[in-house]
C-alpha cells in the first residue's frame, strides 16, 4: 500500500509550461506528436489503458540512449526527479524504498536504470517512474532492520 502511494506521486508528468499532461492533451491542437523533434514532443505519446498519460519505461529508455544534449538532460532530470520525489515521500511515510550512498551521482542512478532495463526488458512496458524505483531498489537495497 505504501509503495502504491509513492508510485502515485509521479502520476502526471508536467510540460515546460507547468500544465499537467492531461490538461495539455485536452487543449493541444490536433497534430502528430511523432513528427515533432524529440525535444518538442509531449512526454507521454503512447496511450493505453495501462499507462494513459504516463511516460513508459520504453520511452524513458529511448530518451536515455539518445545522444542529443536535450535527451541526455531529460533522462538525468527524470531519474533525479523520481529519486527526489521518493525521498520526500519516504520522509512523510517514515519508510525507506532504496538506500543509495549519500554521495551517489546522477550518472550512477542512470546507469542503474539502464542496467535494470537491459536485464528486464519486459518491465519497460510499465510506467517509467515505477521502473526507475524498481531499478534503484534493486541496485541500492536497504539493510534489513
Amino acid at each position: 500500500m505504501k509503495a502504491a502511494l509513492i508510485i502515485a506521486a509521479f502520476a502526471l508528468p508536467l510540460f515546460q509550461d507547468g500544465t499537467a499532461a492531461a490538461q495539455q492533451t485536452r487543449s493541444a491542437p490536433s497534430q502528430n506528436p511523432q513528427s515533432a523533434p524529440v525535444a518538442d514532443r509531449p512526454l507521454a505519446t503512447a496511450r493505453t489503458s495501462e499507462n494513459a498519460g504516463f511516460l513508459t519505461g520504453n520511452q524513458l529508455y529511448s530518451r536515455c540512449t539518445e545522444t542529443s544534449p536535450t535527451s541526455s538532460s531529460f533522462c538525468f532530470a527524470f531519474i533525479a526527479g523520481v529519486h527526489d520525489t521518493v525521498r520526500a515521500y519516504e520522509t512523510w511515510l517514515k519508510i525507506r524504498e532504496f538506500c543509495p550512498p549519500a554521495d551517489v551521482a546522477q550518472s550512477d542512478m542512470r546507469n542503474s536504470f539502464m542496467a535494470y532495463a537491459k536485464q528486464r526488458p519486459a518491465s519497460l512496458s510499465g510506467q517509467a517512474a515505477s521502473v526507475v524505483v524498481a531499478a534503484l531498489k534493486a541496485k541500492y537495497p536497504c539493510p534489513v532492520q
